[in-house]
């Protein structure tokens, strides 16, 4: 019975995929405001499509069987379906309640303070990257000779879960959840306007003049400043000190581990740790969240006339929400993996597209004269602290990196059992920052060059403006929408994950009923701060978790250098390893006889 219901789900499912796909290609290629079709129902028609398509790839049977070497790793499989007792009781378990607290109270604050909350969010972004840029930088700085350190030194060829562990995802899988999971769809919308931002209101310490090429050369290398390495080392500072904890140490998966990897579940000191990271996962997702389906509604809006009210806002952030919950509950290993690898398809298509069509001899030389200038500045630009712009972009930048590192770094140390510290590193700022900055170097430089005549404007809306003088505009924007939906159902299933796992209340078999409870409180949240109008300010809120998650990333570093200078370890560096693997020349003595 439960077969053949299964089957009518999917079977309904595709039908509905392929019956709203088909309309919205229609939509696409009539292009500009379809007036034979009312607003709110054209975008209500794209919502739906992406909706039912994302939980029919979820739901697709998974092949391969899932053995031992997941162990240790998010698993939903075997997990016991959820029930109305369970909801229950998970709403009486400490953290949901005090997450309910915490943003019930910033809710009702935006409501009955709206102007206070204004000023509070300007002041709190003033003032902590005021007094904490000596500590953002250093943990950044850090955090990235840690990463080196750990590539090429003999540390790096240790496996976490021991010599014999095998990892659990081929290394596409991994590359793609790391990738996806970290980022939301903030590199869809910072892609093609930052580069623009910057060359036409260049950074003081430039001495570039607005709107000339050196400006643009700017603009292009500081958006690699904010989106490159230093950005992504920030989720390896606590994903590889975690991961060891949790792999070779025998330590829970939580975010007090990277620290306290034997302290016991009701320490005072692990549960505040935990606490924090659950507040920041929680606050970054929602305003994630909130910021993506504003941008997804005004480009729709831009695109092709449809949608624009705070209900299509609201229906939005439900269809991601409802998308994330079922790939999260198939698993990592099903839904969230095939998910990752939509998204990073759809990426790299919409990339190679833009550089194709659009003027690719301009964009390479722009991007090419960016990445020069990206490392001529990158040390002076990291050691920055003083300035009211440094304050706005890079510290701040670099303080919201933090905020999500609760999330990505747990999400990211939960899947490398079987991974060596050189692979977790490759994979998490390398390839990642690679992807990032390769996105960043066509998106940026092709708005430059096409919309640098016109002013910046509302920055949402900078890409599909990009794309609408591009061949097939209107095709490209459809996939410039599906691709925004896509990065925060990716991040958006990883962290009810880590939200679900990392709570010590969360029995194995109840994970499903776990991850619902908080996709619903997430949703919850989100909705109200899109409703009051309170993203930007809960966003500055949740930057506050940067500051303590930079100084425990700090503390997370030491310790995990600690316990690595500790062990009685046979591994060869990198440099080592490649001198070892040169030919060896002989050398005959006796011709010299």
């Amino acid at each position: 019975m439960q077969a053949e219901l299964d089957g009518l789900i999917d079977r309904g499912l595709t039908v509905l995929t392929g019956g709203t796909g088909l309309l919205l290609v229609l939509f696409a290629f009539f292009g500009g405001p379809q007036r034979w079709l009312p607003p709110e129902l054209g975008l209500l028609v794209a919502v739906v499509c992406f909706t039912a398509g994302g939980i029919r790839i979820a739901r697709l049977p998974y092949a391969r069987r899932v053995d031992a070497a997941l162990k240790g790793q998010f698993r939903t499989r075997d997990a016991a379906g959820p029930n109305p007792a369970a909801l229950r009781g998970f709403m009486r378990r400490p953290a949901p309640r005090v997450a309910v607290v915490v943003f019930g109270a910033v809710v009702v604050a935006l409501l009955g303070w709206p102007v206070g909350m204004q000023q509070l969010q300007t002041e709190v972004t003033t003032g902590l990257t005021m007094f904490a840029a000596p500590l953002l930088v250093a943990a950044t700085s850090l955090a990235v000779l840690y990463c080196l350190v750990i590539l090429l030194g003999p540390w790096g060829a240790i496996r976490l879960g021991g010599p014999d562990a095998t990892p659990g995802y081929s290394l596409p899988s991994y590359l793609a959840l790391v990738f996806t999971a970290g980022i939301a769809a903030g590199i869809v919308l910072w892609g093609p306007a930052e580069a623009l931002v910057h060359a036409q209101r260049p950074p003081p310490h430039a001495g570039v003049t607005p709107g000339t090429q050196p400006a643009a050369i700017t603009g292009v290398a500081t958006s690699f400043i904010h989106w490159g390495i230093t950005a992504w080392a920030a989720y390896a500072a606590i994903a590889v000190p975690l991961a060891y904890a949790v792999f070779n140490r025998d330590a829970p998966l939580r975010l007090a581990s990277v620290v306290l990897p034997a302290s016991p579940p009701d320490a005072r000191a692990a549960r505040f740790i935990d606490g924090v990271g659950l507040l920041a996962v929680i606050g970054g997702i929602a305003t994630s969240l909130a910021l993506v389906a504003d941008q997804f509604v005004r480009g729709a809006v831009v695109s092709f006339g449809i949608g624009g009210s705070a209900v299509d806002r609201t229906i939005v952030i439900a269809a991601i929400v409802l998308v994330a919950t079922v790939t999260a509950i198939t698993g990592v290993h099903r839904g969230v993996r095939r998910l990752a690898a939509l998204t990073v398809a759809g990426f790299a298509l919409v990339w190679t597209f833009v550089l194709t069509v659009g003027p690719t001899g301009e964009v390479l030389a722009l991007a090419g004269a960016g990445a020069g200038e990206y490392l001529r500045t990158l040390p002076l630009a990291s050691v920055r602290v003083g300035g009211d712009w440094v304050r706005a972009w890079p510290l701040y930048n670099w303080a919201w990196w933090f905020s999500w590192a609760p999330f990505a770094g747990v999400f990211t140390a939960a899947i490398s059992r079987g991974r060596t510290l050189r692979m977790v590193i490759g994979a998490s700022v390398l390839a990642t920052a690679g992807a990032t900055i390769a996105w960043f170097a066509v998106m940026g430089p092709a708005a430059v060059v096409l919309l640098g005549g016109t002013p910046v404007g509302d920055t949402a809306v900078v890409g599909f403006r990009l794309l609408a003088v591009l061949p097939a505009g209107g095709l490209l924007s459809v996939a410039f929408l599906a691709l925004i939906m896509l990065f925060m159902i990716t991040s958006a299933d990883a962290a009810t994950l880590v939200l679900a796992t990392v709570d010590p209340q969360t029995a194995a078999d109840s994970v499903s009923t776990a991850v619902i409870g908080w996709a619903a409180l997430l949703a919850l949240v989100t909705i109200a701060v899109a409703a009051t109008g309170g993203a930007a300010t809960l966003q500055a809120l949740t930057v506050m978790t940067g500051v303590p998650v930079a100084a425990l990333a700090l503390a997370a570093m030491g310790s995990s250098i600690v316990w690595w200078r500790r062990r009685d370890g046979t591994e060869r560096s990198l440099i080592r390893a490649v001198i070892e693997r040169l030919p060896t020349v002989p050398t005959y003595h006796d011709l010299y006889r």
